[in-house]
Order: C-alpha cells, then sequence, then structure tokens
C-alpha cells in the first residue's frame, strides 16, 4: 500500500501489482485493496511527490539456470531484474545457459526441461523465449507442438555452429506464422497462456532456498 501523495490520493498495491487508485484516505484504501487482509500485515510507503510506475517487461535477457556449482544464478538473475524495476522477464535457453545435450537436439525436451529447471526459482514474473539450435534432430519437426505448450515467441541464430541455414530460418518463420493463423481460424494450437507467475509462497521457496546459501553467493 503506498501513498501516492499528501493530499490523500492512494495506490494500492498487492503482491507487486497496482490493484486501484483512489482520492480517500489509507485506512479505506487498505479495506478496498486487501479486503481479507490483516491490517497489522501492510506496509505505508510514503511516495509523495515521487511518481509511482508499472514494472517494466524486458523481453531480451540472457539469464542462466540454476546449476549444482551454481544454485542461485536463476534466482539471483530475477533479483537482479527486480531491483532494476523489472517485473516480467524473456529468457532463453541457448547453448551454453544450462540445456543439455538432450535439450540441444529437441525442441520439446528443450521446453520441458527448461520448465523443470526454473519452476519457483524467480521473484518476478518469467516466460521462456525458445531457441531453435541447428542441432536439433529436426529443428522444425517440434515447432508446432512448441507453440501448442505454450511457447509463444522462438529465437534463431544466423552465426555460430547451432545457427540454422537461411533457408530453415525461413522455413521456421512460415512455420511460426502458419501456426498463429491457425490458431486463429481452428484452434489447432492453443494459445499460449500467461507468464509463469510467481506467488508469496512462490517467493518464499525461492528466498529459504537463497537463504540457505552464503549472502556473498546470492547477491
Amino acid at each position: 500500500m503506498s501513498d501516492a501523495s499528501s493530499d490523500g490520493v492512494a495506490v494500492g498495491v498487492a503482491v507487486g501489482v497496482a490493484v486501484g487508485v483512489g482520492d480517500f484516505d489509507a485506512s479505506d484504501m487498505h479495506q478496498r485493496a486487501y479486503p481479507l487482509a490483516a491490517r497489522d500485515r501492510m506496509t505505508d510507503v510514503a511516495v509523495a511527490g515521487l511518481l509511482v510506475l508499472s514494472g517494466a517487461v524486458d523481453v531480451h535477457t540472457h539469464t542462466r539456470v540454476a546449476t549444482d556449482a551454481e544454485p542461485d544464478r536463476f534466482f539471483q538473475d530475477s533479483v537482479a531484474a527486480a531491483f532494476g524495476g523489472t517485473t516480467t522477464f524473456l529468457t532463453f535457453n541457448n547453448p551454453g545457459t544450462g540445456s543439455s545435450p538432450a535439450a540441444e537436439r529437441s525442441l520439446l525436451t528443450g521446453v520441458r526441461e527448461w520448465r523443470a529447471a526454473t519452476d519457483g526459482d524467480s521473484a518476478i514474473d518469467y516466460v521462456l523465449s525458445l531457441s531453435i539450435s541447428g542441432r536439433a534432430d529436426d529443428p522444425l519437426a517440434e515447432l508446432p507442438a512448441t507453440i501448442e505448450a505454450g511457447v509463444a515467441t522462438s529465437k534463431a541464430f544466423m552465426v555460430f555452429d547451432f545457427r540454422l541455414p537461411d533457408e530453415r530460418l525461413f522455413e521456421a518463420m512460415r512455420a511460426m506464422a502458419g501456426c498463429s493463423r491457425s490458431t486463429a481460424k481452428t484452434r489447432s494450437c492453443s494459445m499460449p497462456p500467461s507468464p509463469t507467475r510467481y506467488s508469496p509462497s512462490r517467493m518464499r521457496s525461492a528466498a529459504a532456498k537463497a537463504a540457505s546459501r552464503s549472502p556473498e553467493a546470492i547477491w
């Protein structure tokens, strides 16, 4: 809950999301924004003279999934994004970001592996932008299935040893465009879901995981 100015205008924020703006006193805002929450669990933040802005959506990030050697790096990246004002980010499963050789050979394996590795490990919302690797057995055969699985965007490289040749790159674009058209007309591809949402319990779980590590490893 934040008081937006000294004249009584207030902004209600619940779980990181603005839920209301009103020209009424703080206690009234609390009742409107948090009708089921206890008042003693609320925090008032004086922001008179400041701007209250919505969070940024970062559509191009290079986060890496956790490993045994670096168990907190995905969570650490999400915290860094939050401190910079980002509330949702898109990330890639490029080679070198923690994907296994099996994930590089199969797009669907890559999606399942990445989701399993990141679930419950972020302080903010996130979503996968799939890397279409030229190392895959057939990089385009599974592309419609990844869209049905909720992957709304993909990327491919024109350089490096996992690049797509030009003709395959155009085929990938046509495949994604075709699935978009069929989705609109026949629903043969399901619409992608919302980004992976954080929740108080998920944040507590991620924070507890981070707290078990040394501060130097987290921050």
